[in-house]
């Protein structure tokens, strides 16, 4: 490189330096010497020289110190000594050097080197306004130098944060490696806000940047439905369940499996109801709506629901909900059916048996006055014999012949009932 010194009584002389190599070793340095110089007092100054480095500076900017002194060699002070483009004072004495050095640092030694902090929120509202501090997310920044080297770093976040420190000055990419069960809301870098995992940040000497990651923790609800149809369960497929709170009104069909999931919600307390009437013929067997309080991020709630189908019956039957219990079947008393009887023969009643009268025959009823009836006289034995009597003896063995008869008649008739 080429410096080009002033001095007034000495005229314009230039000193001229090998190339600044970047490559170690860094520092070089050349020198030019000036005999027999009057006596007196003189400035010099570097053309190209530069003020001090200031923060936000680049490395491959420089600042210009010079410091002169008789019979010794400075050492300028990159904080006091610095010189930039403006003249140096010396003085010139007899019989004594004076030296006069100049110096040329690179602002990346000058300076400190830059910081980068990378903090980790948690942030419920989804807004950018969490104060959470999260640990172990991995941050990476990549990314080139301002030499133009590559630059490429890991961190876990400890306490909420991921510490860049003394990392050379340069243009990097500052990415978070996001977790299941958490969703990405952005940034905030110099107070604006973006989305994504990922931040481009400029960074310089001296500079210590933040940026600020948040993620909204996120919670899954699962509904399982269960059909009991008498003592069978099986998976419920086709009913209606619905989800609401926190500004979610969601409603899904459970799949071939029984269940439907409501996926990457935001924490919070929700209820969940089923629509009974999804299916005829099914009554709930428990409650038809439950609330559920989600919190802790990655988890997944699980909601049961059961549905008993209802069965018709008529005779002995218990209730579907309960386990029947074994007991004997109450007989329920049935009318006989009328059996026709065989038919019987009418009853014969039996003959009235006569009554024997007997006939007293010469009985003297009393008479008018009380005085004897007269009677006709009997002759013979008065049963064959006079009119009277004979008459009277032949009713006498009619009868007796009639109720003879009549006994034999009902003999017979009692013979042929009992056979």
């Amino acid at each position: 490189e080429t410096w080009n010194f002033i001095s007034t009584p000495l005229g314009n002389p230039t000193l001229t330096t090998d190339a600044n190599n970047q490559n170690p070793p860094l520092l070089t340095s050349k020198t030019q010497q000036f005999a027999n110089v009057p006596i007196g007092s003189y400035t010099i100054a570097e053309s190209q020289g530069r003020n001090a480095c200031s923060a936000t500076a680049l490395s491959t900017d420089y600042q210009t110190n010079a410091l002169a002194a008789v019979d010794a060699v400075p050492n300028p002070s990159p904080d006091t000594n610095v010189a930039g483009n403006g003249n140096v004072a010396f003085s010139v004495q007899k019989g004594k050097l004076t030296t006069i050095v100049f110096e040329n640092q690179g602002c990346g030694t000058v300076l400190a080197a830059a910081n980068l902090w990378v903090k980790k929120f948690s942030d419920p509202t989804g807004l950018l306004t969490g104060a959470t501090a999260l640990d172990g997310w991995m941050i990476t920044v990549t990314g080139t130098t301002n030499l133009g080297a590559a630059f490429n770093s890991s961190l876990p976040t400890v306490g909420g944060l991921a510490a860049f420190g003394s990392i050379p000055d340069g243009a990097y990419t500052v990415t978070e490696t996001s977790k299941t069960g958490w969703k990405v809301i952005g940034s905030k870098y110099l107070g604006v806000a973006q989305a994504g995992t990922s931040r481009s940040v400029s960074i310089g000497l001296n500079e210590t940047k933040e940026v600020d990651f948040y993620n909204q923790a996120r919670v899954n609800i699962r509904v399982t439905k269960t059909e009991t149809v008498g003592k069978t369960s099986a998976a419920g497929h086709g009913w209606a369940v619905t989800l609401t709170g926190c500004g979610s009104n969601v409603t899904q069909n459970t799949a071939a499996d029984g269940t439907a999931t409501f996926s990457d919600l935001a924490p919070c307390t929700y209820t969940v109801s089923e629509k009974t009437d999804s299916k005829a013929g099914y009554v709930a067997s428990g409650a038809t709506s439950v609330d559920v309080v989600a919190t802790t991020a990655g988890q997944t709630y699980t909601v049961n629901f059961t549905n008993v189908k209802l069965l018709l019956c008529t005779v002995g039957c218990v209730s579907v909900l309960e386990t029947p219990t074994a007991t004997p079947p109450t007989a329920t008393p049935v009318p006989p059916t009328a059996t026709p009887k065989a038919k019987e023969k009418p009853e014969e009643k039996p003959t009235a048996t006569p009554t024997i009268t007997q006939v007293t025959l010469g009985e003297r009823t009393p008479g008018p006055g009380a005085k004897t009836t007269p009677i006709a006289p009997s002759t013979g034995s008065g049963l064959f014999g006079g009119t009277a009597g004979s008459f009277n003896a032949m009713l006498a063995l009619a009868g007796l012949v009639a109720v003879s008869g009549g006994l034999g008649a009902l003999a017979l008739s009692q013979r042929r009932r009992r056979s």
